[in-house]
Parts: structure tokens; sequence; C-alpha cells
């Protein structure tokens, strides 16, 4: 999927030992890619801040929201307000439960994002103009092969 330039997005929470993993480390160093930082707590609803990272391929110019201040003041950029703390529970539910969904907002920002992406003319070296032309992707439609960079 990389080599062939198709659009690449992998998320785990900033702080994830994910990314301290030696072969991430080495994936990150022999491919061209972004990182791309958010913080739940600019959209919609959400009162924790959440802290995650997507690291994108073949999709440059991905921009999500981040809380600008909080390292200042310890406040929501968004709200003004102290974040939640995803500790505990609520009624009978961890909070870390209800930080699970991504808000619909940065779900949105995403998905523009990639269908910008995928149908712009530098893509595959041509722009994929309808379902009709999804022959392209023709290596990954079989999702028992797997993706692989």
């Amino acid at each position: 999927a990389y080599s062939k330039g198709i659009p690449i997005l992998l998320e785990n929470p900033k702080s994830s030992r994910l990314w301290l993993m030696p072969n991430m480390i080495q994936l990150l160093g022999d491919t061209e890619h972004e990182a791309v930082h958010v913080d739940y707590c600019q959209y919609g609803d959400a009162a924790w801040r959440k802290p995650t990272t997507f690291i994108t391929w073949n999709m440059p110019g991905l921009k999500l929201n981040r809380c600008d201040n909080f390292k200042q003041t310890g406040l929501c950029s968004r709200t003004g307000k102290p974040h939640t703390s995803l500790v505990g529970k609520k009624n009978g539910t961890f909070l870390t439960k209800l930080a699970e969904p991504y808000p619909y907002e940065m779900c949105i920002q995403i998905a523009t994002h990639v269908v910008r992406r995928v149908t712009s003319t530098d893509t595959l070296g041509g722009a994929i103009a309808s379902p009709a032309d999804a022959h392209v992707y023709g290596d990954i439609q079989d999702g028992s092969t797997g993706l692989s960079l």
C-alpha cells in the first residue's frame, strides 16, 4: 500500500508504548510519514484531553485540533475549564471506556482529508473518480491478505 501511494493512517495514544517499539521506530525511520497530534477535548462534548497521535503515510497535510494552552494554563483551550480525568468509573462504566469513540467532528475532518487526497490527481498517478475505479486498489480488496508497506 505504501509503495503504491495508498493513504494509510495508524492511531494510538500519544503516550503509547507502540511508538517506542523497535519495529515501529525502524518503520518510521525507513518511510516518509507525518505525525499528527490531536486532543479530543477540541471536538464536540469531549471534556477529556486524550492526546492521540496519528501517523499518516501518503496523505500529507492532515491537520487536527490541539489543546493549545494546556501546558501554560492547565485548562482546555476550547472551554477554558479543567479537563476531566479519565480515572475511575461513572455509573459503573470506566471513564476510559467513555472516551474510546473518536469525536464525530474529528472523523469528518479526517474523512474529508482522505477523500481529497484519494481523489486528487497526484495520488496513484490519477484521480479516482468513482467506485468503478476501485480496481486500482485490487491488491487490498481481499481483507485476508492484509496490508503491507
